[in-house]
């Protein structure tokens, strides 16, 4: 959790026309994105040009069981980005294990 507050972003996306949420981590220790990825599955990209690695989860069941996990201990604005991923998650699954809405 403590990774989410410092390093971690909620990020949601706008691809071809659909919203998507995901739960991202960038780290410049490459044990941080390989122990998450050990833990809750998801995918690292990188290293990049800083020497940094990134694990991202995009599954939508496993994002909202993330969110959910770790709402109340979060700070009010990581809170909001949280709120934000859930409701994009929850939204009816358009892309196999993706969950989006086309824009209206």
């Amino acid at each position: 959790m403590a990774m989410l507050e410092g390093e971690g972003c909620f990020y949601i996306r706008l691809r071809c026309g659909v919203r998507e949420a995901s739960v991202q981590v960038c780290s410049v220790d490459k044990e941080t994105p390989k122990k998450l990825e050990q833990l809750l599955g998801g995918k690292i990209y990188g290293p990049y040009n800083r020497n940094y690695t990134k694990w991202c989860l995009f599954r939508r069941d496993a994002v909202l069981d993330l969110c959910n996990g770790v709402y109340k201990y979060l700070s009010a604005r990581r809170k909001r980005q949280c709120l934000k991923a859930i409701s994009i998650a929850k939204l009816p699954d358009g892309r196999g294990t993706h969950w989006a809405i086309k824009r209206r």
